[in-house]
C-alpha cells in the first residue's frame, strides 16, 4: 500500500484539493443588477420600530405587594413539599391565606400597588398543594 499511512498502519485519510471559491458578490443597495440569476440583497429590516418607547416623564410602575410576593413563592414551594409529610398541605393553605389577603390589599389600593399575578399564582399552586397535601395525607392515614 503506498501513501501516508497512520501508526496503526492503516490508510491515512487525506481530503481532496478543492479550489477556493468566491462568493457571489451582492450588487449595490438601490442599483439593480444586469445579471437576472445575481443573488438579490436581503431587505432593509429597521428594528428601531421594534423597540418601545420610553414611558412619560413621572409614570412609574406600581410597586408590587409584598403579601403577593410571599402567596407566590410558598405557593410554590408548597407543590414538591406535599412529599414531606405534610409540609405541603399546610404550606398551601398559607400560601391560600397569604394570596386571599394580598388580592384584598391590591384592590383596596386603588391602583398603587401591583402584584395581582403573583397573587393569583400563590393562591392556584397554594389550591394544588393543599389538595395534593390532603390526598397524600388521606393515603397515608388508609
Amino acid at each position: 500500500m503506498t501513501g501516508p499511512t497512520n501508526d496503526d498502519g492503516t490508510p491515512r485519510f487525506i481530503p481532496p484539493a478543492v479550489p477556493p471559491s468566491e462568493p457571489p458578490a451582492l450588487p449595490e443597495p438601490g442599483v439593480p443588477s444586469s445579471d437576472p440569476n445575481a443573488p438579490t440583497p436581503p431587505p432593509f429590516i429597521n428594528m428601531s420600530a421594534a423597540v418601545p418607547p420610553p414611558p412619560p416623564p413621572g409614570v412609574t410602575s406600581p410597586r408590587n405587594s409584598g403579601l403577593a410576593l410571599s402567596a407566590m413563592i410558598v405557593g410554590i414551594a408548597a407543590i414538591p413539599a406535599v412529599c414531606v409529610c405534610g409540609i405541603g398541605f399546610i404550606a398551601g393553605i398559607v400560601a391560600i391565606v397569604l394570596a386571599v389577603l394580598a388580592k384584598r390589599q391590591i384592590n383596596e389600593a386603588n391602583g398603587t400597588l401591583g402584584g395581582s399575578g403573583m397573587a393569583t399564582a400563590g393562591l392556584v399552586c397554594g389550591i394544588v398543594a393543599a389538595v395534593m397535601g390532603g390526598l397524600y395525607l388521606g393515603w397515608l392515614a388508609a
